[in-house]
Order: structure tokens, then sequence, then C-alpha cells
């Protein structure tokens, strides 16, 4: 019995205010997949075009995660850099004991900040696992 059918791609492009404001206001990265089933990201990359201004030390970290302020997805560290002008990142696999059914998979940074802009594409490969 097969417990998913397919392994999707999503491409999410992050912009300056939105990782500005990650951690207050989580961006949805992949919704929730309804009743009875779940989420699990297989691999997750992404590239970081730099601004002119970086953002702060505080806020230099993206994060994937399943819920707000529990178990990581995976993280990035280096937003906080200018150079140089394009990086490309791979997230590390991490085990995510806290995946419940029907929960949308987020995007966030560690805090929120004025400072910064640039853009971040975030590219997700996924499955939906039938509970």
């Amino acid at each position: 019995m097969r417990i998913y059918e397919h392994v999707y791609r999503k491409h999410i492009r992050v912009i300056g205010t939105q990782i500005q404001t990650g951690n207050s206001i989580p961006i949805i990265g992949l919704p929730a997949p309804g009743v009875g089933k779940i989420v699990l990201p297989q691999s997750a990359s992404c590239v970081v075009y730099s601004g002119t201004v970086a953002f702060a030390i505080e806020n230099d970290v993206i994060n994937l995660r399943h819920i707000v302020d529990v178990e990581y997805m995976g993280s990035y560290a280096g937003l906080g850099n200018i150079s140089p002008t394009v990086r490309f990142c791979e997230f590390p696999q991490t085990l995510d004991l806290d995946t419940i059914e029907n929960t949308s998979l987020k995007i966030m940074t560690t805090a929120d900040t004025d400072q910064g802009n640039g853009i971040v594409d975030i590219y997700i490969s996924y499955i939906v696992i039938k509970l």
C-alpha cells in the first residue's frame, strides 16, 4: 500500500520586508495538507540574493518549522552578509518529532528587525503522507 503518491516541489520567494518580520509573522511555505495527512519535506535549499543593506545579526537565520517555536526542520545562517551577492545553501535534514496532522510548514527568522534588504528563493521537495 502506498502512503504517498508523488514527490512535490515548491518555490517560495521571500522578500526583504518578509524577512524583517519573519519571526512575528511566519510565511506559509507549504499549506496544511488537509485532515488525515501530513507534509514531510524531503529536501530544501535556498538562493540568497544579497541587497545593499545587511540584515541585522539577530535576524541572520531563516528556519523551516512545522510548529512555531518548536522543532526546527532546518535552518540557514548567513542573511547578515552582503558579500558575495548570490549564495546557495542547503538546509540540513533534521528529524521533526512535532510534525502533526494537517499542519503547514512555516518559514521564519530568529527575530524581527528593521534592517536589511534582499531576497531569498527557497526550493522545497516534499511528500504528503496519508495517515
